[in-house]
């Protein structure tokens, strides 16, 4: 007797699974809830910068050209359907082709409904103000639509469902309509005047195709914080409020989100400001070509997942940090590793990439045993000083072979005037010429084939 087409279907569904796992610790059950989502995000996260070129081919509907709004949407992707498992200490979240896909293929085909709609409509309304609102409504259905695109994609779905509107051409209606604003201070009023929810973290906006906090970002998050009942870090949030800025000819586009736990847009807003808001401000970003190096080719061999954080940011892109802050940086690994971090900084005069020194002197590191799956510190009680800019932390990271580490790193020189050890060249070169090395030993050395590797990046800016 034969089975039925849908049984074999869901038979190879499960035999060709697809599981991301966050691990979440703390003190209370909803500590631990929302510390388990925060590490799935983040897994699957790293994961798409893997993955970059195959998500944007998925990702249609103007995204597939406009690869910078993948890099946006990658630091807000759904969770939807999750399970979870409490073991000892520790609470276990995990998405899966089984378990999960079916309810990002059921919200797509109802947000692509809700699209279509709102498309349809768009031609028939004559009001601006209703227009306006259908327009805003419609931005925050194609975003939603596609980055539950991009989860369903990662979980192994195929010939996804596709929508005519895209972001690019919506934003450029809002334009139109939008009534330019003459101050942050009024801007940051009529953006957060629908926002009623307290406990939000506010992460400085920034521009599609950059990590960096600009003196203008940094203001104009000030001036949210007045507006709203607002925390210093992620790990107090119950909401994360993020956007970004599009640079006009003689304007700037917002575009704000806030997110609940599972990066659902709660509430969305847009506004358009004048020059005279900005322009004693500086707002264009310095490192637009170091981001695009970052997003051209993520390292990933096997299952390797590792992350770098600051301890209580973990939610966080775009981290603005000013002189006298001390952090701690903390590193994550779900294998046993060796690893070496590798640090950039683009001040006002130069920019000089650098390996930082561990353990006497020694630049390899390990996470192993106990520390495994667990968010331990890398760098204590680092106070925040001049030179002031743009800065990365990378973390290059291999697992051991029979307890091994066979990792290889880029050759630096210590600086007399930095005491930092340089790496030769400018840092979008060397970034590349690190993956390089990591890729070509990989391939060369056969001894160490079952050697998996994985990077992670922290971006943040620094301010006297």
């Amino acid at each position: 007797m034969k089975k039925p087409i849908l049984t074999i279907l869901l038979s190879l569904s499960q035999l060709y699974a697809i599981t991301f796992t966050g691990i979440g610790y703390g003190n209370t059950h909803d500590e631990l809830k929302k510390n388990a989502l925060a590490d799935l995000s983040q897994n699957i996260s790293t994961k798409v910068e893997s993955n970059f070129k195959t998500i944007t081919k998925a990702i249609d509907g103007g995204y597939g050209k406009d690869t910078t709004k993948v890099v946006e949407l990658k630091s807000h992707l759904p969770i939807k359907s999750a399970k979870f498992t409490q073991e000892q200490d520790q609470l276990i979240a995990t998405i899966s082709t089984k378990d999960s896909l079916q309810g990002y293929l059921t919200q797509l085909s109802i947000l692509k409904h809700d699209i279509d709609e709102a498309y349809r409509r768009l031609f028939q309304i004559k009001s601006d103000a209703v227009k306006y609102e259908t327009l805003t409504k419609l931005l925050v259905y194609i975003d939603d639509f596609n980055s539950h695109k991009i989860v369903a994609s990662m979980l192994g779905a195929k010939n996804l469902l596709s929508i005519d509107a895209n972001a690019l051409s919506v934003e450029k209606e809002l334009y139109k309509l939008e009534e330019k604003v003459n101050s942050l201070k009024a801007a940051a009023k009529i953006l957060t005047k629908k926002i009623t929810q307290e406990n939000i973290y506010i992460v400085p906006i920034k521009t599609d195709e950059s990590s960096e906090v600009t003196q203008f970002a940094k203001v104009f998050k000030r001036q949210l914080m007045r507006k709203l009942d607002a925390v210093d870090k992620p790990k107090d949030a119950a909401y994360i409020l993020r956007g970004t800025y599009e640079i006009l000819n003689k304007e700037i586009f917002v575009s704000l989100k806030l997110l609940d736990d599972n990066n659902k847009i709660v509430n969305s807003a847009n506004i358009k400001l004048s020059k005279k808001a900005y322009e004693q401000y500086k707002y264009k970003p310095k490192t637009k070509t170091i981001d695009e190096a970052f997003n051209s080719g993520n390292i990933t061999n096997g299952n390797l997942l590792v992350q770098i954080a600051f301890k209580g940011y973990s939610r966080a892109s775009g981290i603005d940090l000013s002189d006298g802050d001390v952090v701690d940086i903390y590193g994550k690994s779900n294998k046993d590793i060796c690893y070496f971090l590798e640090g950039i900084t683009v001040t006002k005069d130069k920019s000089y990439t650098y390996l930082i020194e561990r353990n006497n002197g020694k630049f390899i590191s390990y996470i192993e045993g106990d520390s495994v799956n667990k968010l331990i510190p890398l760098l204590s009680e680092i106070e925040i000083s001049e030179p002031f800019g743009v800065e990365t932390l990378m973390m290059f990271a291999q697992t051991l072979d029979k307890g091994k580490c066979n990792i290889k790193r880029p050759y630096c020189k210590v600086d007399e005037e930095t005491g930092l050890c340089l790496l030769a060249d400018k840092p979008a070169k060397n970034i590349a010429k690190t993956r390089a090395i990591f890729s070509k030993f990989n391939k060369k050395n056969t001894t160490i084939r079952k050697v998996e590797s994985a990077e992670a990046v922290i971006n943040f800016t620094t301010f006297k």
